[in-house]
């Protein structure tokens, strides 16, 4: 529902439709129930992107990344700064 990503998605030759919101959803909110294996999650997304997510097991991607300190997912270094 973003005017500026479905731009640049149209100018790729993508098609792109607008979605309903679906509450007070976000992604952050999102990410964080999939890590705890919340499935409520599924009920804040449409069907097609549930589907999608454990298409392409982003839903384990999701679960290793909260695995991970924050500090090297952002960083190739493995020292702190």
């Amino acid at each position: 529902n973003n005017s500026l990503t479905a731009v640049l998605f149209k100018a790729d030759g993508f098609v792109v439709k607008p979605l309903p919101m679906f509450g007070d959803a976000n992604a952050t909110k999102i990410r964080e129930m999939i890590a705890k294996g919340d499935p409520n999650w599924k009920k804040l997304v449409p069907t097609d992107v549930a589907d999608f997510v454990f298409s392409h097991e982003l839903d384990k991607r999701v679960k290793e990344l909260k695995k991970i300190p924050l500090w090297k997912q952002n960083s190739n270094s493995s020292r702190i700064v």
